[in-house]
């Protein structure tokens, strides 16, 4: 099959540039390939996530609501 972790880095830095550049996509397609090649790549998982999640949820900026502490 040649080089799999070259071509692994070689996607994941694709679609990183791809996602960089709002083209979600087509980076998910880059991805999904990746994944094919190894399943069990935790990053490429991440990345996926990240691609497929709003931006402030997945920088992880985002604040949920917070309970009121009143008693009532």
């Amino acid at each position: 099959m040649g080089d799999k972790a070259g071509a692994l880095s070689d996607l994941k830095q694709i679609a990183g540039e791809l996602a960089d550049k709002g083209r979600q996509p087509e980076a998910i397609e880059v991805l999904r390939e990746a994944g094919k090649l190894n399943p069990d790549d935790d990053e490429i998982r991440e990345q996926l996530f990240d691609v497929t999640s709003p931006p402030a949820i997945s920088r992880g900026r985002a604040s949920a609501p917070r309970p009121s502490s009143s008693s009532g």
